[in-house]
């Protein structure tokens, strides 16, 4: 099992320093608790309008597995983009201030989905 540590926001030279070293950092603590329920309410809801429109076998990632899709012109979404918790992390790692973003979705999995392989996998 994976032993990822989260970081806070303020360690930024660890954050740095992890992410060159392994390629993906977790941080934590990014969120103020308004900001992680006014996200979960708008992904609630997109989940909500896909599920009604699309059954699970025609999941764009295989059975009840699904993608949200770009959503940047949701302002749940768009509050994800600015984050001062984050920003001087990402600063440092692209070597600039002038980050852009595109897209904004992600994925996700309905109850019933299979687990994800790869066709990469290697036994044992």
């Amino acid at each position: 099992m994976l032993d990822v540590r989260p970081y806070q926001p303020e360690l930024v030279d660890s954050i740095v320093r992890d992410f060159f070293r392994d390629g993906f950092v977790c941080v934590g603590n990014v969120f103020t608790a308004d900001q992680m329920s006014y996200a979960l309410d708008g992904a609630n809801r997109v989940v909500g309008e896909q599920t009604a429109s699309i059954p699970k076998a025609k999941g764009n990632r295989g059975f009840a597995r699904c993608s949200f899709g770009s959503q940047i012109d949701h302002p749940e979404w768009q509050q994800l983009i600015d984050l001062p918790t984050i920003l001087p992390s990402q600063e440092k790692i692209w070597g600039t201030d002038g980050i852009q973003c595109s897209g904004v979705g992600g994925d996700y999995s309905l109850p019933g989905a299979k687990i994800q392989t790869s066709p990469r996998r290697h036994p044992g």
